[in-house]
């Protein structure tokens, strides 16, 4: 998008949010989704696990509205 590239999730979202298609608090949001990934794909450790299912919610609806923005600039 925008013609820009991005070397990591994280850069891509502060990306985004300079881009004004994720306020402050989404890319807040977006930047601990993406900390919550890395942990999900990296460890094994069943309580961990059962704290990320409890943030999943959040994570959709952050999608759902980061996908709503981009579709909006297109």
């Amino acid at each position: 998008m925008h013609g820009l590239d991005h070397p990591s999730p994280k850069s891509c979202i502060r990306t985004f949010a300079a881009l004004g298609l994720l306020d402050q608090a989404q890319a807040e949001q977006a930047l601990a989704m993406a900390d919550d990934r890395n942990l999900v794909v990296h460890l094994y450790h069943e309580a961990l696990a059962v704290a990320l299912e409890r943030r999943l919610a959040g994570h959709v609806t952050l999608l759902a509205s980061w996908l709503d923005a981009m579709k909006q600039q297109l």
